[in-house]
């Protein structure tokens, strides 16, 4: 997920700070990351990779 910084300036409680989910396609040595929408559409331009945010599904885990 991606921090969408243009809520730094308002900061509100119940507001949604992350974009995505995307999938991490390549990153290059600087920390810059390539991004792909989950349907495989790569996105246009990269990102800094410390504005990323791991993204866990809330499943609950498996029972046998």
């Amino acid at each position: 997920m991606i921090y969408d910084s243009k809520y730094a300036q308002f900061p509100g409680k119940f507001r949604m700070h992350w974009l995505g989910p995307y999938q991490v396609k390549h990153v290059i040595e600087g920390g810059a990351v390539s991004l792909a929408k989950l349907d495989g559409t790569i996105m246009p331009t990269m990102v800094n990779g410390s504005r990323l945010k791991l993204y866990r599904d809330n499943q609950p885990p498996f029972s046998t």
